[in-house]
């Protein structure tokens, strides 16, 4: 039996919270995102989200402009 190489490998699913702590976001925005569909989750042991980093990471890529936009209207002054 062979084993697997690093190629082959499946990438491990991460709760949001460590997600966030690993990637230096906000727990909220990576919420929203779950919730909102941009970012696909998994729930294999029962209702608590997991996600993947690289799908957050390419989440954050195409969507990068909203997301810099939306946080700019909410902290400007008014």
């Amino acid at each position: 039996m062979q084993k697997p190489s690093k190629d082959n490998c499946v990438e491990k699913l991460r709760t949001i919270p460590e997600t966030c702590q690993l990637m230096g976001i906000r727990k909220h925005a990576l919420r929203r995102a779950v919730s909102s569909g941009l970012v696909p989750y998994y729930t294999p042991f029962g209702s608590r989200r997991y996600v993947r980093i690289s799908e957050v990471e390419a989440a954050i890529a195409s969507h990068t402009d909203q997301w810099l936009h939306a946080d700019l209207q909410r902290w400007s002054p008014i």
